[in-house]
């Protein structure tokens, strides 16, 4: 009796193993698909040189990448932003947690500078970059 509680122990603890296995694959191969997914609609705006200008009217977190943000802007362009960008003149914050749904954003062509308008007051960042840091 002893021994065939043994099995069944040894069994189960391999069935427990097997299936944390699979779903720890299971979950790697959906990250990827998700990555590759993202990689494919949305430019990450650090590393274009496009022009990008239109008002935000999506904002959302990255599925496949922790600390990325997703837009949508109303020219149809899709962009991610993950870099630190700041500006403590304004937040205390990166620049995807200052956006907002309604914000127009301005980033000329092969220039690191980002502009956001914002009611009537106009807001600088330079991408991956923190400014004004003796203003915290």
């Amino acid at each position: 009796m002893k021994k065939k509680n043994s099995l069944i122990n040894f069994i189960i603890s391999l069935l427990i193993i097997l299936s944390v296995i699979y779903l720890y694959n299971h979950s790697e191969e959906d990250m990827d698909n998700r990555r590759k997914k993202e990689d494919l609609m949305y430019a990450e705006m650090e590393t274009t040189s496009n022009l990008y200008k239109g008002k935000i009217i999506y904002k959302g977190m990255s599925k496949g990448y922790v600390g990325t943000t997703l837009f949508h802007l109303s020219d149809g362009q899709k962009v991610s932003i993950s870099s630190l960008t700041r500006n403590y003149e304004f937040c205390n914050c990166d620049i995807e947690s200052f956006l907002h749904i309604g914000d127009s954003i301005y980033k000329p062509r092969s220039s690191d500078s980002i502009y956001v308008y914002r009611g009537d007051r106009i807001y600088y960042f330079i991408l991956g970059q923190e400014i004004n840091n003796d203003k915290k």
